[in-house]
C-alpha cells in the first residue's frame, strides 16, 4: 500500500512531516508524527496514527 502525503494544504502552504505532542483533555499523550501546514500550522495525522493516539488515550482512561 502507497501511503499518500498531501505536499500542499487547503490554505496554499506546504505541507512537511515532523513528530508534534498530541494533548487531549489537558493530557499529554506524547509525540505522534503528523503532516503540519508551514503557514497555518494545521496538523493531519494518518489513520494509522489517529488509532496509536486512541489506544493511548484508552490506556490513559481519557477515552472508552
Amino acid at each position: 500500500m502507497v501511503k499518500k502525503t498531501l505536499t500542499k494544504c487547503d490554505c496554499g502552504g506546504k505541507m512537511i512531516k515532523k513528530k508534534v505532542d498530541f494533548s487531549m483533555y489537558g493530557t499529554s499523550l506524547g509525540k505522534f508524527e503528523a503532516e503540519v501546514c508551514k503557514k497555518c500550522g494545521e496538523e493531519l495525522f494518518s489513520e494509522e496514527v489517529s488509532n496509536q493516539i486512541d489506544e493511548v488515550a484508552k490506556k490513559k482512561g481519557l477515552w472508552v
